[in-house]
């Protein structure tokens, strides 16, 4: 029996990209979860104007991968501290993190 499951994860593209390497992953679609508006285009949710999460809703057998393996990915678990000089990192994640740093000085660990 085949089960469905959303996962959000920061780019679905990189999510998109890992699961359809994995047995048992028989589909993998990426999308939007919540948000303002139906039907955003890319542009919108990547400029913060929908309040849409980017996801991917696989569609797996667990009798070849359960659930607790696809949720085990660990590639990007502390991503960013692993590799800032990735240039997704140094051009997309390091100015969010420095207007945090700014913004929320006072709240920073």
């Amino acid at each position: 029996m085949i089960k469905i499951i959303v996962l959000g994860g920061g780019c679905f593209w990189c999510i998109e990209a890992v699961f359809q390497k994995i047995q048992g992953v028989h589909k993998v679609e990426p999308g939007y979860a919540g948000g303002s508006f139906p039907d955003p285009a890319y542009e919108q949710v990547c400029l913060g104007e929908t309040d849409h999460a980017e996801t991917v809703r696989l569609e797996y057998d667990p009798d070849k991968i359960n659930l607790e393996n696809i949720l085990a990915e660990d590639y990007h678990f502390d991503y960013y501290n692993r590799k800032k000089i990735q240039p997704y990192c140094q051009f997309v994640i390091s100015p969010k993190i420095e207007k945090i740093e700014k913004d929320f000085s006072a709240s920073i660990k």
